[in-house]
């Protein structure tokens, strides 16, 4: 498939211009609600809580997020080989994203029928089609990834993403306030409570999906290489092709070294249930902090990436993540209130790390290779998932506080090679 023509990119470029306004508002409401659905079943908070009502051990809790990380990265190089050569990908896109979340419409049914006779079947479903959304959500990253390229000029980028956290922050903070009201309601039943939280968690999927209907996609620029290569040898090019953006692998090395948050993230909220003995008033705190966290970060963030580049932007989430576990210990060690930092930072730094990091990739290769790149970084950041079963054997074998000084270590070690990495020059601001 030759090159777009001069002419077909100038026509490409005014269609992404003239629905700039109504892309960038739908892409963002996508996110949005997608994250305030999350919200009732926080991987931080709320699943961790779920499954230790279900007497399931730490290393359970360990094993949802390595499925998580697993789902969300390993798909990658599949999603960008099946888009290659194609310039319109908002089909593939809604076709994945529905798989997902149909499944995802079983969980609350199968948790109020089943919870109490037959703990362990639930916990057995509910992994299978969490595996099997977050797969389908990493199937999807590399097609949004390249719509939102096409339709969002680099130029404010910085700002789209850190309008998504704060308008995201904005709706977490009311799923937030709905969820505590939820966890509090007093005597009600763990799986009817657990079953409502997952019912409201479909929901925000579902507006995600009508929102995802509603992009207005752009042409995009077709790959050089017109023939789609055997799976097999599209993967064994992978690491050659990459080599070629020495700024692309080094993004890849600081988000592997952050994800490294994800050994101590789903133990915290467990830490303060066993180990500091706080409330379930204090949890659904800990759950409203965690979105104020994510809607006071996101916009400076993004101003941030817009006016110095991306990677000041990552350099200071980098820090925060650092601090993150710091806090943690010192909760235990000084005074409880210091866990609400390590929660406000958690809620920051996840959203922020994803949004600079996806942000730096994209201004870093030419178009034609974003997908390849995308879907090559998320498959080669996949080993981080390994990081969350690590963190739950930890927990069971030498206690919480060593899994967040493990959590510390890696933290400052991306936090060095994001100082480290030479910044970006922003595109050219609006005027």
């Amino acid at each position: 498939m030759p090159s777009q023509s001069p002419i077909e990119q100038i026509d490409s470029r005014s269609y992404a211009d003239r629905h700039l306004i109504w892309n960038f508002t739908v892409l963002a409401m996508d996110c949005c609600f997608f994250w305030a659905g999350l919200v009732f079943f926080d991987p931080n908070i709320v699943l961790p809580t779920f499954l230790d009502g279900m007497n399931s051990p730490n290393w359970i809790v360990g094993l949802a997020r390595l499925l998580q990380i697993l789902g969300l990265t390993l798909p990658g190089l599949v999603a960008a080989h099946r888009m290659h050569g194609g310039t319109r990908h908002k089909t593939y896109l809604l076709t994945v994203c529905g798989i997902g979340r149909l499944g995802l419409f079983t969980v609350p049914w199968v948790i109020s029928l089943f919870a109490h006779r037959y703990p362990q079947l639930v916990i057995a479903w509910f992994l299978v089609f969490w595996t099997i959304f977050w797969i389908s959500n990493g199937l999807a990253a590399v097609p949004w990834f390249d719509i939102v390229g096409k339709s969002i000029p680099a130029r404010i980028r910085g700002r789209f993403f850190g309008v998504i956290q704060l308008v995201g922050g904005s709706m977490a903070i009311g799923a937030t306030n709905l969820a505590g009201k939820i966890l509090r309601t007093p005597g009600a039943e763990f799986a009817h409570t657990f079953a409502f939280l997952a019912m409201l968690w479909w929901g925000g999927t579902l507006l995600s999906e009508i929102a995802l209907c509603l992009i207005r996609e752009p042409e995009g620029e077709p790959t050089k290489l017109s023939i789609r290569p055997p799976f097999a040898i599209f993967v064994r090019d992978a690491l050659p092709r990459l080599r070629k953006s020495p700024r692309a692998v080094r993004l890849i090395l600081i988000r592997l070294s952050l994800d490294g948050l994800s050994m101590a993230a789903p133990f915290y909220v467990l830490y303060a249930r066993h180990t500091l003995h706080v409330s379930a008033n204090l949890i659904a705190l800990y759950l409203f902090v965690q979105s104020v966290g994510k809607l006071t970060i996101g916009l400076i963030s993004g101003m941030i990436a817009d006016k110095y580049g991306p990677i000041m932007g990552l350099r200071v989430i980098a820090g925060g993540i650092a601090v993150i576990p710091i806090l943690a210990l010192a909760a235990g060690n000084i005074n409880p209130i210091f866990l609400f930092g390590s929660f406000f930072l958690l809620g920051a730094a996840q959203d922020g790390m994803w949004a600079l990091i996806s942000n730096a990739l994209m201004e870093s290769v030419d178009p034609e290779d974003r997908p390849f790149t995308i879907g090559t970084a998320n498959w080669l950041i996949a080993p981080g998932s390994l990081y969350a079963v690590l963190g739950g054997v930890i927990s069971d074998q030498f206690g919480y506080r060593t899994a967040f000084c493990a959590a510390l270590i890696t933290g400052f070690i991306g936090f060095e090679l994001a100082r480290r990495t030479p910044g970006i020059m922003p595109a050219t601001p609006l005027p």
